[in-house]
């Protein structure tokens, strides 16, 4: 509602107010003909009141908002509304009074009545005027945080299928089969490990995008899945060494994050007998660390980094915490918080 639609609503409910109060004065046809002559300080005490009613109310709006002040902001409204209601009162009396000692239609006392009547309705007035502005205030925050939670959730969703989609990609599938097929011909029963393995990964990758947060315990069964399958295609070329407090077994990280790192890793470094690349896990109380070694890249890579920020965006949705990534000529390190706490599913 813009600034002149308001005026004139809370200049029309200053009027209505004002003939209500000349109706509980007994509304004899003589005091309205009486004031006809004074129409126009009727309308300008009721337009000041408006004008500043509306002045006090954003005044109170800028500085006292109702997300961080409510019960402050829900007794200032009252008094505020009250305390205008009370003065326009006041002023209007003011022309009453001569008119009701011209016209001899009233006793004094009747004066007293209107202004306890003008008390009592402004006081009412104005606790009704605040509820209404309560429940509208709750409505758009309620509607504003189921739309946010909506939206987090639905992105969320979008970032786990893409990290599943990065992973179960043709190539992914096509090596790993391949490879299981020649290990048959020479070691069967190296195949069919390989072949459970792969299996293992694939129901679990199938499994965590309907699942935000996975144990790191969980984790930790799916990368040495993982990395046995690129053991056997490899060799001795790649090393994964872990160093794993027992404590922190149950701590809860992303699911996929573990996976996602070492098999950037692999694919980020061109692996030799001579400078195989090394992945070091650690956990510790505070969190846990992915580093690796940096050979030369591959001639044809082609990566913008995707999965890396993919986690990082996931940690944003989840945690207050973020992954922290450190780089010099000689490893690349990547260290996940643990997400204790999660964000509520509130956005305002």
């Amino acid at each position: 509602m813009n600034k002149a639609a308001s005026f004139f609503a809370v200049f029309t409910v200053c009027l209505g107010l004002f003939f209500y109060l000349l109706y509980s004065l007994g509304g004899k046809l003589t005091l309205f003909t009486a004031l006809a002559d004074q129409t126009g300080a009727v309308l300008g005490a009721a337009a000041a009141g408006s004008l500043l009613f509306l002045l006090g109310y954003e005044a109170l709006i800028r500085r006292i908002a109702w997300r961080h002040y409510p019960g402050l902001r829900f007794a200032l409204s009252c008094l505020l509304l009250w305390g205008l209601g009370v003065a326009s009162a006041w002023l209007l009396s003011i022309l009453l009074e001569e008119i009701i000692t011209t016209t001899g239609l009233y006793q004094p006392d009747n004066l007293k009545i209107f202004r306890l009547t003008a008390a009592i309705v402004s006081l009412l007035l104005s606790l009704l005027f605040t509820l209404i502005d309560f429940s509208w205030y709750a409505y758009y925050r309620y509607a504003a945080e189921t739309l946010a939670r909506t939206r987090a959730q639905r992105r969320q969703k979008e970032l786990q299928f893409d990290v599943l989609r990065a992973q179960l990609t043709p190539h992914y599938l096509f090596n790993s089969l391949n490879t299981a097929s020649n290990l048959i011909s020479y070691d069967s029963a190296g195949a069919e490990i390989y072949l459970r393995k792969l299996a293992h990964n694939i129901q679990y990758l199938m499994a965590k995008p309907n699942e935000v947060l996975s144990s790191l315990q969980q984790e930790l069964e799916v990368v040495d899945s993982f990395f046995h399958l690129m053991q056997v295609r490899f060799g001795d070329r790649i090393r994964l060494e872990k160093t794993v407090n027992q404590k922190c077994l149950q701590q809860k990280i992303p699911a996929m994050a573990l996976q996602l790192l070492v098999e950037n890793a692999l694919k980020h470094n061109v692996a030799s007998t001579s400078t195989p690349v090394v992945i070091r896990i650690e956990a510790h109380p505070e969190g846990i660390a992915v580093e690796n070694n940096i050979t030369r890249p591959p001639q044809d890579l082609k990566s913008g980094k995707v999965g890396l920020r993919n986690l990082q965006e996931r940690y944003q949705h989840l945690s207050a915490k973020n992954v922290v990534v450190t780089q010099n000529s000689e490893s690349f390190k990547v260290q996940l918080p643990y997400i204790t706490n999660s964000k509520k599913e509130a956005y305002v």
